[in-house]
């Protein structure tokens, strides 16, 4: 079947894979579900049907604010069917944010997830005017206007037309607009990327010609469906026939890892340097014997993973060493993802290569990639037989790669956007004579794998000239154990210097270990002790760099940057322009102390 449309690759799902446990996820009483291929095809004709009688048509805009869950990708595939436009929003932004995106979308349409979502759309209910219905997934948030997911699932069963799913799988086009996912705005107000249905499945199709993917896998769902990445991953998932387990909220990700075993999952590399740091610290706590048996494996996993690139056994000697390694430490990393994954993906951000090697030796492998919501969004992978640490992986089969005269990565492909939706001046600054500018710093190496080295934008220019890079510095940074988040500043300064939030939750037991008086993390920065050990971890890092590269002040702050606080975006990235202007004294005092 030739695949060209969000709505073939659902009708390709259902009517080849016929599953009982297509979709999975957990209840309120903690148990887990499954929901057959039969099920989610009666739920998504249904409700395209329900919405069909609400006046929703081709060229609609319904906005999605939810949780990942089943019914996420009901809502998804149910506008396809009749060539709306899906708007899907992040869940924990705050009414204001989803009002912007709710009126510069043109939106009729609100489906939410629960009472928590509907709140919020009950603040702006009087600023958005051109909304017609609110639906909520659950019943405790269908009040007053707002209409539950099940009274439209029954209208479309009430209405019983034969005719309707071969029509609607044929109605969309390659050329019509699927989705506008709206930008993060770490550069200003947030951009609407307009994405096609061609733009979707050509990245689909070669995303699963890269990496392999089967009707065996099961696939852990857990970043938000709102941002491109797993949104695409997902309809890969689909496309594969594989067995997507939804999880819903940070907190539910370590135990849906361990309770439902699956094959393949994504996260941004902040999730796989936090595992790295827990794993690290349990292994410093238990000190002696235990500690040296941790680090002695990591090392011999590592050796062996060398042969393993290169397609090699390593020899007697070392197998019988890694295989005491799995036995005592390597397989008890292993068992808490489930036992059962083939690998990791890494996206939305720069993987350290030191990260990428520490799960690599413990027998976990990241396969890191790049792309941009502009961009569908993967524009390169590693490949799973040959991985190569500190770059972002081949180029997709149908995209164009070139790297302009001042190293930025452009791009050209079927997967590049149609444009910002009602921003013909800004869509004009990125897509130039039919190459996408992606805003990002780069080089292709000779066996045409991608590596990034920083963002165009975010370059620092020192006082004297000197352009520095911040985040490849930031990241080899915050791979130290009492490091959570650097910012690095100098634009227009006579030397770098930086905001560092700890990692409080090792520094509180560097605290008790070395019997200062507080827990606290406002007393805590102020410490001798901590201001010493975080100085000595920020030159460790620092050896490799150029010396008007390195950090010389830096300033310890008592909380990290959240969501919450307006300084990370919902794709956890940190708003540098909003950061900078929040801690301007602190910042100041730094070069003029």
């Amino acid at each position: 079947m030739n695949i060209e449309t969000l709505s073939q690759l659902f009708d390709y799902n259902v009517s080849n894979f016929n599953k009982p446990d297509l979709l999975v996820y957990r209840g309120q009483d903690d148990e887990y579900y499954n929901i057959s291929s039969n099920e989610f095809k009666s739920s998504v004709v249904n409700f395209a049907l329900g919405l069909r009688e609400l006046g929703i048509k081709q060229d609609t805009k319904v906005v999605l604010l939810s949780e990942n869950r089943p019914e996420w990708h009901v809502v998804d595939f149910a506008c396809h069917l009749l060539g709306a436009v899906v708007v899907p929003i992040f869940p924990t932004l705050i009414p204001e944010q989803i009002e912007y995106i709710v009126n510069n979308s043109e939106a009729e349409l609100i489906v939410v997830s629960n009472s928590q979502q509907a709140a919020k759309i009950g603040e702006i209910k009087d600023q958005i005017k051109k909304v017609k219905n609110v639906i909520a997934f659950e019943e405790n948030a269908a009040k007053e206007d707002i209409l539950f997911f099940e009274v439209l699932l029954q209208k479309g069963r009430e209405q019983n037309d034969r005719d309707f799913y071969d029509k609607a799988v044929k109605l969309a086009k390659p050329e019509m607009i699927s989705s506008i996912i709206y930008t993060s705005g770490t550069t200003g107000i947030p951009k609407g990327v307009m994405l096609s249905h061609r733009n979707f499945v050509s990245n689909v199709l070669d995303a699963v010609d890269m990496i392999e993917i089967t009707a065996q896998d099961k696939c852990l769902s857990f970043l938000p469906l709102c941002h491109a990445f797993e949104r695409m991953l997902d309809y890969a998932y689909f496309y594969a026939g594989a067995t997507i387990v939804y999880s819903a909220h940070n907190d539910n990700v370590a135990l849906d890892l361990e309770k439902t075993g699956p094959t393949i999952m994504a996260a941004v590399p902040r999730f796989y340097e936090k595992v790295k740091a827990k794993i690290e610290a349990k292994a410093a706590r238990a000190g002696g014997l235990k500690k040296k048996i941790f680090e002695w494996a990591i090392k011999v996993g590592g050796e062996k993973g060398k042969y393993i690139l290169q397609d090699k056994s390593g020899g007697f000697i070392l197998n019988l060493k890694y295989s005491l390694a799995d036995k005592l430490v390597l397989a008890k990393i292993q068992a808490k993802t489930g036992g059962n994954l083939k690998y990791f993906i890494s996206g939305g951000a720069p993987l350290s290569a030191e990260v990428a090697r520490f799960f690599f030796a413990a027998g976990l492998r990241i396969l890191e990639g790049y792309g941009l919501t502009e961009t569908s969004p993967v524009l390169a992978v590693n490949p799973y037989e040959r991985p190569k640490f500190g770059t972002v992986g081949k180029i997709l089969r149908s995209v164009e790669i070139k790297i302009a005269e001042d190293g930025e990565i452009l791009a050209k492909g079927p997967n590049i956007m149609m444009g910002y939706y009602r921003m013909p001046a800004e869509t004009d600054e990125v897509m130039i004579d039919g190459w996408f500018h992606t805003g990002d710093i780069g080089k292709i190496d000779d066996e045409n794998y991608l590596s990034i080295t920083d963002r165009k934008k975010q370059l620092i220019v020192t006082s004297v000239g000197k352009k520095v890079a911040p985040q490849p510095i930031e990241k080899e940074i915050e791979n130290a154990r009492h490091i959570e988040q650097v910012l690095l500043i100098g634009e227009k300064r006579n030397f770098i210097s930086a905001l560092i939030v700890p990692d409080f939750e090792n520094l509180i037991m560097f605290a008790k270990a070395n019997k200062l008086n507080t827990e606290q993390p406002e007393e805590l920065i102020k410490e001798q002790a901590v201001i010493d050990l975080i100085q000595k971890e920020v030159d460790g890092r620092q050896k490799h760099v150029s010396n008007y590269e390195k950090i010389r002040k830096f300033t310890l702050l008592p909380e990290a940057f959240t969501i919450e606080s307006g300084l990370l975006t919902p794709t956890m990235k940190i708003k540098r322009k909003v950061v900078m202007e929040e801690f301007a004294d602190l910042i100041e005092a730094m070069y003029t102390g």
